[in-house]
């Protein structure tokens, strides 16, 4: 006897439940094959839910015969092949004989009729499945079948007219298959005028084993189903005639795919005009008289005949193609939803749930909601009251908000709440508060304290017009104001955007901060505006102690440096990553960065996001009216500055010392002013940085210049005791693990000696050079420099290496350069597996 056999039944069932739990079917299938204690009772758990997805995705650890013949379509042969062959139908009997399988027709070939009998099956040589004593089918319990579980043909050039086997093709033409096909409630005429095109046979077959199948594997299992889905629209009515049999079912889900079909939908070409009007007529009159009358039909004979078994009904995944105008959608779900019981206990609320919710709203106890997906639903979804209290109130549980609204006064119950709790009197220390609250009705926090909401997405939705955009900022914070007060003590994650709209429709700024109260539990906050100023209160960070993700960007073009109002320097130790774009990037305090040892990640920006090419180009001031923006830091107005007539700023923005201590971060990305002013003697500090972007590009009229000098490849080492030169004194900076360097804009590195130190010392394991907009004469240099330490047959293999991607050059250009020279280095990398295709994502890969 093995070793697992040995352990007591709890803990095999605890690894069995993980094992579960992970849907890891090939070690519960291992299992099920080590010895009969073992497969009694694993096989009630591999087989409860055999189709259920995650059974059958793609692994990257499948065989490619495997991927030919996924999993889920040999389950299906296997269990068809144990039922008995007379209760198998033509259609499917012909699609389980697979290529080592022969097929013979006994019927006359002049016989337009045919029945089951004429086609015999030659049995196949590998009968393991079929032999097995094991009982499969005793232990399903959901039957959750999808349109390709059927398609047990399995040929591979779906399509073609090789696509079916002759004796399929065959089939297709008998008079048998159009009378299975006619029962369809789906009515189309002149089917011979669509038997042209190529693809339609085998759509017909399998539109056939859409519904034979599960029919035939769900037929000697009813009584025992809890969920079934169903595929076909014609497959409701055989159903309801047996629905006395589903006493047990709980949740019925219908795939009505008929319906926006193509194939199902045809209109003649000689019938009109192609008018969507009319089309979409067509098919409101099949929904009509097909899905509505049967779909609903079935949910009111099981309910008269099981009360209350039927929990669930799903008629449209919401994931899914919506054929249907909502309307339709909402009415079908509405005369369904309101013939089942009330949403138990509902944890989350979303489109799935939304409308049997509505059905009944007061039987409903929301105190278990812990997720609200509120971009999913209805504009006005917000303003349900029950019982004269707002929907979110009733919420108790809840933690998650996603809410996309522009309404005013969200919140204000969660306000009166705290403050209520805070002081009983009436009185806070924001003044004397209405008693909103019925002396009758206890507070809900009473019983169930206040709403401990932990990450809220908000998305502003302006209004239709926009007369006032400052009226409209300013109700957009009233609401933010509402929510961090409410809420302070818990909230872990903030996400506030608005929606990308025409700029005549939105306002020009936008301010977020002011009045906000200390939040001890924030670790994430994301502030994502789509107008041309974000105005951050200069205080806001430090109400954020514990920051761990920090994003605040905007569409900050150009501007005036007077206008900058630098933030408060906070201290946030556990911050990870910085991105900062536009305006906030801007009033930015570097001193922040003395406090953020455990960075990983930074980026500082200025992002012109309507540009002709969609490239990150920034504005950058004119350089002398940057310079004097800062006050005694670099660039810091000189006596010789004010006696040469250079007008003072009216302020001195915060002073950038380059030397912070990163000693975590991987990636720095520095575009416009920050680029600019980039001093790499901060990289001395940052020995693990991997990727490094550098964009000096300007979206204004002067264009900047960064000349690389040997000043810029040193730092001063640390005093010694013993004496030293001045050379000697000074220690080359070395980033040992950058692999990407991104160099834009006009940079200039024209001596060898230079330019062989950058590459070589600061980045000697560099495999990836981009450089866009680059000065020639330096890159000539670079071109030359590597053809005159290595030979011809040695660049690629260099190249490669070490990639090299550049903006195109004139022909001229590339004749200086003494050698056949492309200007890019991508190639599309094209798999050859479906493995490989599966695991690069969409089949192809720039490397």
């Amino acid at each position: 006897m093995d070793h697992l056999s040995r352990l007591p039944t709890e803990c095999f069932q605890v690894i069995l439940q993980v094992l579960d739990d992970r849907d890891d079917f090939y070690s519960m299938a291992a299992l099920l094959r080590t010895n009969k204690t073992l497969c009694s009772v694993v096989l009630p758990c591999l087989y409860r839910d055999p189709f259920r997805r995650t059974f059958h995705s793609n692994s990257r650890t499948w065989k490619r015969s495997q991927q030919r013949f996924p999993t889920c379509k040999r389950l299906t042969r296997m269990l068809l092949h144990r039922l008995p062959p007379d209760s198998l139908t033509t259609a499917i009997l012909l699609g389980l004989a697979n290529m080592e399988e022969g097929v013979t027709n006994n019927k006359d070939s002049n016989d337009s009729d045919s029945s089951n009998n004429s086609y015999c099956i030659k049995p196949s040589n590998n009968n393991n499945d079929t032999n097995s004593s094991l009982d499969y089918f005793g232990q399903i319990r959901h039957l959750d079948m999808r349109p390709w579980h059927v398609e047990i043909d399995c040929r591979p050039r779906r399509g073609s007219k090789d696509s079916l086997s002759m004796a399929s093709l065959e089939y297709t033409l008998s008079s048998e298959f159009r009378r299975v096909l006619g029962t369809n409630p789906l009515e189309f005429n002149d089917i011979d005028k669509r038997w042209s095109k190529p693809r339609l046979p085998q759509f017909y077959f399998h539109a056939v084993l859409h519904h034979e199948i599960p029919w035939a594997l769900g037929l000697p299992i009813l009584e025992q189903l809890q969920s079934l889905t169903i595929h076909r629209v014609r497959s409701i009515k055989h159903y309801i005639d047996v629905i006395h049999r589903l006493g047990n079912l709980e949740k019925v889900q219908f795939l009505l795919r008929e319906i926006y079909e193509k194939e199902f939908n045809y209109i003649e070409e000689d019938e009109g005009e192609d008018d969507s009007d009319d089309e979409d007529y067509r098919t409101t009159a099949r929904l009509t008289r097909t899905t509505l009358q049967d779909l609903v039909q079935f949910v009111q004979e099981h309910v008269r005949l099981f009360p209350g078994r039927l929990k669930n009904v799903v008629c449209f995944e919401s994931r899914g193609h919506h054929w249907a105008t909502k309307e339709f959608v909402n009415h079908l779900q509405e005369k369904i939803f309101y013939l089942l019981p009330p949403l138990p206990s509902p944890a989350h609320l979303g489109q799935d749930n939304w409308l049997r919710f509505l059905a009944r709203p007061c039987e409903i106890d929301l105190t278990s909601v812990r997720r609200i997906q509120g971009q999913e639903l209805p504009a006005l979804w917000a303003d349900t009251s029950l019982d004269n209290r707002p929907l979110l109130e009733r919420c108790r549980g809840l933690k998650y908000l996603e809410v996309a609204s522009h309404q005013q006064g969200l919140f204000k119950w969660a306000v009166q709440e705290r403050r209520t709790k805070e002081d009983p009197t009436g009185f806070t220390k924001y003044g004397w508060k209405p008693l909103l609250v019925p002396e009758t009705r206890q507070p809900a926090f009473v019983q169930h304290g206040l709403v401990p909401l932990e990450q809220v997405d908000y998305i502003h939705l302006y209004g239709q017009l926009i007369d006032n955009p400052e009226e409209d900022s300013i109700r957009h914070n009233v609401d933010l104001d509402d929510l961090v007060f409410a809420f302070g003590q818990t909230l872990q994650r903030l996400t506030v955007s608005t929606p990308n709209l025409d700029r005549a429709r939105y306002p020009r700024s936008l301010t977020i901060g002011q009045g906000w109260v200390h939040l001890p539990a924030l670790t994430r906050l994301e502030l994502k505006a789509a107008v041309d100023r974000l105005v951050v209160d200069a205080l806001l960070l430090t109400h954020c102690p514990n920051l761990m993700h920090l994003r605040m960007t905007d569409w900050t073009k150009d501007h005036h440096l007077r206008h900058i109002i630098p933030y408060q320097p906070a201290s946030l130790p556990r911050l990870l990553s910085l991105r900062l774009s536009g305006w906030p990037a801007l009033n930015f305090d570097p001193a922040t960065l003395d406090s953020t040892s455990n960075l990983v990640s930074v980026e500082l920006s200025i992002f012109q996001p309507d540009d002709a090419l969609r490239v990150n180009v920034g504005y950058i001031p004119p350089l002398e009216e940057l310079n004097l923006s800062y006050g005694d830091g670099d660039g810091a107005v000189s006596e010789d500055d004010v006696t040469g007539g250079a007008s003072l700023p009216l302020f001195a923005r915060p002073f950038w010392s380059w030397d912070w201590s990163l000693p975590c971060l991987t990636s720095l990305v520095l575009t416009s002013e920050f680029a600019l002013r980039f001093k790499f003697k901060m990289l001395y500090r940052c020995p693990a940085l991997e990727t490094l972007t550098l964009d000096i590009r300007s979206s204004g009229q002067e264009e900047h210049t960064r000349t690389l000098s040997a000043a810029d490849l040193f730092v001063p080492a640390i005093a010694t005791t013993s004496p030293s030169t001045e050379e000697e004194s000074l220690e080359r900076i070395v980033l040992p693990k950058l692999t990407v360097l991104s160099l834009h804009g006009k940079w200039v590195m024209d001596n060898n000696l230079i330019l062989s130190g950058f590459l070589n010392s600061i980045v000697p394991n560099m495999k990836k050079l981009m450089m866009e907009s680059w000065s020639y004469s330096t890159l000539k240099t670079l071109i030359l420099k590597i053809k005159e330490d290595t030979d011809v047959n040695s660049l690629a293999t260099f190249i490669s290496c070490r990639r090299i991607l550049i903006s195109p050059m004139s022909p001229e250009q590339l004749t200086g350069f003494g050698m056949a020279f492309k200007d890019t280095y991508y190639r599309y990398y094209v798999p050859e597996t479906e493995e490989e295709e599966e695991y690069w994502d969409e089949g192809w890969r720039i490397i």
